[in-house]
């Protein structure tokens, strides 16, 4: 640790990863002490207990992780520096590595993960299949204008399902069948006057909300639209579904929507504003949704995904050609940029936890592996 002739803190180390844990005893460092230095402090103070040498940490002082000196960190958010300071300690995330670039003929707008299967849509009116492998499975026609989202609705058994929403003012529910690698398309969703941006499937895979530039978020059933545990469809014909509600109230075209885990609905539009719907009754559920706001991305951004197991993690991809992972308790920036997109980012997805993919104008689909060791 480096030498300091300034002035002194107290400070407890804690932290929630057992095997990492230190004495539970106040230590007086140099008020301008760094996380590197921190680093240094909490590697020596474990090297009689943990073996296989130095671990990587990240400091977290009032919530947030330290990124300068700890004296200005406490400054910034006046803390006293008059009393014992607790810093809590976590293993550091690891960088992401890129493995694969997947190649389409046209812009890639729509991806989603689901175990060992990746979905993704093109501005060729296409839908694409892959393996983790990154092995091109199938092309599936079928939309006439752009797909701007895709999602998995069930992968259990032999014939999984998918839905896609294309600016052809329609959404298609799909079912594929892994054995003999065919894909049928069992529903068509319309009723929508202008072209789809977004769709949503529900945490229990019964209902798709679908939404874009007409202003309307649609609601539809996906039960008859699975399979019966059979290798066949319910419905073994084309066929045409009417949406069960409408939810009208943004001004703009509606840009994204997504399901809360308690089955509220969340929707953004070009109007400047998000809302959150009650699904059951139709209607709009107030609050104040901003809590921080993330800057870092020097041009528009496009998309933005959580973590499917990490509670503070997202990522965000952005017209600047960059995909950036974050940590909510780090809001002024982020963790890792993920380079490689030679065009704007149009589309991401972190819901398979170990791999992280990326969808441009470049007409490339990025896969990251994600080395996560531990649940932070």
């Amino acid at each position: 640790m480096a030498e300091s002739s300034g002035a002194q803190l107290q400070i407890k180390l804690v932290t929630k990863q057992s095997i990492y844990a230190v004495p539970d005893i106040p230590y007086s460092v140099p008020s301008e002490i760094v996380c590197a230095e921190l680093n240094t402090l909490v590697n020596e103070l474990l090297k009689d207990t943990v073996s296989g040498g130095s671990v990587e940490f990240d400091f977290l002082v009032s919530g947030e992780l330290l990124r300068t000196p700890l004296v200005d960190h406490l400054s910034e958010r006046q803390v006293s520096t008059e009393e014992v300071v607790l810093i809590e300690y976590v293993e550091r995330f690891p960088a992401p590595e890129p493995t694969d670039c997947l190649e389409h003929d046209d812009w890639v707008s729509a991806a989603q993960s689901c175990g060992k299967w990746i979905l993704s849509g093109s501005y060729d009116s296409t839908l694409h299949l892959w393996n983790r492998k990154g092995e091109h499975l199938l092309t599936i026609p079928g939309h006439t204008g752009a797909v701007k989202q895709v999602s998995w609705v069930d992968i259990g058994g032999e014939i999984c399902s998918f839905v896609s929403a294309s600016q052809d003012q329609t959404a298609m529910i799909w079912q594929w069948n892994q054995t003999s690698n065919s894909v049928e398309c069992v529903h068509v969703l319309r009723g929508h006057e202008r072209g789809l941006e977004c769709l949503a499937v529900d945490p229990t895979h019964t209902y798709i909300a679908t939404a874009g530039w007409d202003k309307v978020i649609k609601l539809w059933s996906t039960i008859d639209g699975l399979t019966d545990g059979e290798s066949s469809p319910k419905k073994s014909k084309f066929d045409t579904k009417s949406s069960l509600m409408n939810f009208e109230g943004h001004k703009e075209a509606v840009s994204a929507v997504q399901w809360s885990e308690d089955g509220e609905m969340i929707s953004a539009s070009w109007d400047h504003t998000i809302k959150v719907w009650d699904a059951e009754l139709g209607g709009i559920k107030k609050g104040a949704l901003v809590k921080c706001t993330f800057t870092s991305h020097t041009e528009w951004v496009q998309t933005v995904r959580w973590s499917s197991n990490l509670e503070y993690h997202f990522i965000s991809g952005s017209y600047d050609k960059q995909v950036k992972l974050w940590d909510t308790r780090s809001p002024k920036a982020p963790l890792f940029d993920l380079s490689g997109h030679q065009d704007k980012v149009l589309c991401c997805d972190w819901s398979n936890p170990e791999y992280i993919i990326s969808g441009g104008a470049d007409s490339s689909l990025r896969v990251f592996k994600s080395k996560i060791a531990f649940a932070a």
